[in-house]
C-alpha cells in the first residue's frame, strides 16, 4: 500500500453504493491495490461531475510537469504527453476510456490516475 497515500479499504467504507459499473482502466493495478473504492466512488459521482475526475488528473498532470527537473525525468517520454480538459458532460464510458488512454499500459502513469482519484475524494 505504499504506492497511495491513503489504504483504499479505509475510504471504502466513507462510499454507501452498490456499483453495477466496473471501470476497465483498474484492471492494471489489481494486483497491487484492491480496486473496488476506486469503482464505487466514480459509479457515486454523477455524470455532471465526472469530467471534474478528468479535469483534476490533467491538471495534476500538467503540474507534475512543470515541477520535475530530474534529467531522468526530462529525457523520458512523459513530458512530451500533453492532456486537455474536457467541458462537457461524459459518461463513465467515456471517462473510462480517456483513463485508459491516458494509462496505456503504464503502471507509473495508473498509480498517478488513482493517487489523483482520492486527492479528488478527500478534497470535496
Amino acid at each position: 500500500m505504499n504506492y497511495l497515500f491513503i489504504d483504499p479499504n479505509i475510504l471504502i467504507k466513507r462510499i454507501d453504493i452498490n456499483s453495477t459499473y466496473q471501470f476497465k482502466f483498474l484492471k492494471i493495478l489489481e494486483d497491487y491495490i484492491p480496486i473496488e473504492f476506486f469503482n464505487k466512488y466514480l459509479s457515486y459521482i454523477s455524470e455532471y461531475k465526472l469530467k471534474n475526475i478528468w479535469n483534476h488528473i490533467v491538471i495534476k498532470w500538467n503540474t507534475l510537469q512543470s515541477l520535475v527537473t530530474k534529467k531522468t525525468y526530462i529525457q523520458s517520454e512523459y513530458p512530451q504527453q500533453k492532456y486537455n480538459q474536457i467541458h462537457e458532460i461524459i459518461n463513465e464510458d467515456r471517462l473510462n476510456k480517456l483513463i485508459e488512454d491516458f494509462i496505456s499500459g503504464d503502471i507509473f502513469k495508473a498509480f498517478f490516475v488513482v493517487n489523483c482519484i482520492q486527492n479528488h475524494f478527500i478534497e470535496i
